[in-house]
């Protein structure tokens, strides 16, 4: 049986067709419910920011593939200073949801983090209506604070949940990622995932 896989492709790799499919993944009404910017993205706006990360080198994007299937795409910024990385990451399908990718995708974006870019911790935020997500952080202890009434979206305040992983919260749990890509995957001996 062929090994299935997942990879990572960053934003200098992607080509245009590519490149032009974020802002139609971006746009999807599951992702736009969860995000700060609820606003259909136009071309424009898409073109200055594809341009913006390409002409900073404390941004990148990638895009995720589980056997050359896109199945998340993710953006972040290095803050230099403090060594530590923001960002978003969104699945590409909303069927993505109900069969376990968002998990492994979070272990690839860990990947990228810790391993390519080597940041010591990732601050993350969460919108108060992404209860499943708060609940995992919750149980794993996460939670580095809450911004109360932090975000007007549509005429209502929302609370922001800031999220914080560090490198060593990563690497202490290898076998609780293996069984989760398992879970996923169905097969024992995935190949490891490819980061380019």
């Amino acid at each position: 049986m062929e090994k299935k896989k997942f990879k990572a492709v960053e934003l200098k790799y992607l080509d245009e067709k590519t490149i032009g499919q974020i802002r139609e993944w971006r746009n999807a009404d599951f992702v736009r419910e969860m995000s700060f910017t609820r606003h259909i993205i136009t071309p424009e706006e898409h073109t200055s920011f594809i341009q913006r990360i390409q002409g900073d080198s404390n941004r990148g994007l990638y895009v995720i593939y589980f056997d050359d299937e896109p199945v998340a795409v993710f953006h972040y910024v290095l803050h230099r200073k403090t060594n530590h990385v923001t960002g978003s990451h969104y699945l590409t399908n909303e069927n993505f949801k109900y069969e376990g990718y968002g998990e492994v995708v979070a272990y690839i974006i860990k990947s990228i983090i810790f391993q390519i870019i080597k940041a010591d911790y990732e601050l993350s935020e969460i919108l108060d209506t992404n209860k499943k997500l708060i609940s995992t952080c919750k149980k794993g202890n996460l939670i580095a604070g809450v911004l109360k009434d932090h975000v007007c979206i549509d005429g209502e305040y929302h609370d922001v949940y800031q999220v914080k992983y560090t490198k060593e919260y990563f690497l202490n749990r290898p076998e609780w990622y293996k069984k989760l890509i398992y879970n996923v995957v169905q097969q024992e001996n995935i190949e490891n995932c490819v980061l380019y």
